[in-house]
């Protein structure tokens, strides 16, 4: 089911694609029960995440069991945020994967030259509904079509962010998609700057200047400041 992304052959924005590619369902939490042997049900501490039935798949999912704090985005919220972006950046590909467990969608960034080397730049988001990730925003050049490419594009990625499922994660989500955009609008000066980077040369002295500056001196742990001087004379054998 869903076993990998669609390619889309049309420019659409998230909501449109994610009609067309049907993975437009909701996910939902539901308290976590044990069954005892004599029959009686006992209520857990954790919840199910649970898939709605679709198209092609008629039965509710259970997708994972987390803690209560766990909280779920839905696929109709990525697209509010993310839709005045694909207007500009249409939807290049997007997919499920499992029964829903991963969603995954890239933007068509465009095209860039970067010190002489051709790069397809795109936008990933990709959520992780089985508690054992985050939502992950990232730069890429790799086209996402299945899981396997999913793992290089984030492995790829050249800036982005993970958000955990806690309670804030749709203003978070929203933020941050914000902050993405500026950064596609002002994506030629980000480019013209990193080619003028490439062409910038460093001699020994300079370099040592950046790398002290970023990496500076750390202080002396204070169990170290107290062996200082000390041999092995000075300590008994016992």
């Amino acid at each position: 089911w869903h076993r990998i992304g669609k390619v889309m052959d049309i420019d659409a924005t998230v909501s449109e694609a994610m009609k067309y590619v049907d993975v437009d369902f909701e996910i939902f939490t539901s308290p976590a029960f044990v069954e005892m042997p004599d029959g009686t049900r006992l209520q857990t501490d954790h919840n199910a995440i649970v898939r709605e039935p679709t198209k092609d798949d008629d039965q509710y999912r259970i997708l994972s069991v987390v803690g209560g704090e766990w909280t779920p985005i839905q696929m109709r919220d990525l697209a509010t945020y993310l839709d005045p972006i694909s207007e500009k950046y249409p939807v290049e590909t997007l997919g499920a994967i499992g029964h829903g467990e991963k969603i995954f969608l890239t933007l068509d960034a465009g095209e860039a030259a970067i010190a002489g080397e051709h790069h397809n730049l795109y936008y990933l988001i990709t959520d992780h509904r089985d508690g054992m990730g985050a939502l992950t925003i990232a730069f890429t050049p790799v086209r996402v079509v299945c899981q396997n490419t999913l793992t290089t594009g984030l492995n790829s990625a050249k800036v982005s962010v993970s958000l955990s499922h806690n309670r804030t994660i749709k203003t978070d989500t929203q933020w941050y998609t914000n902050i993405f955009n500026s950064m596609l609008r002002s994506q030629d000066q980000v480019v013209a700057q990193m080619n003028r980077l490439a062409d910038f040369e460093l001699d020994a002295g300079e370099a040592e200047k950046v790398i002290n500056a970023a990496y500076p001196p750390t202080s002396t742990p204070r169990r170290l400041k107290l062996s200082n001087g000390i041999s092995q004379d000075d300590v008994p054998k016992e």
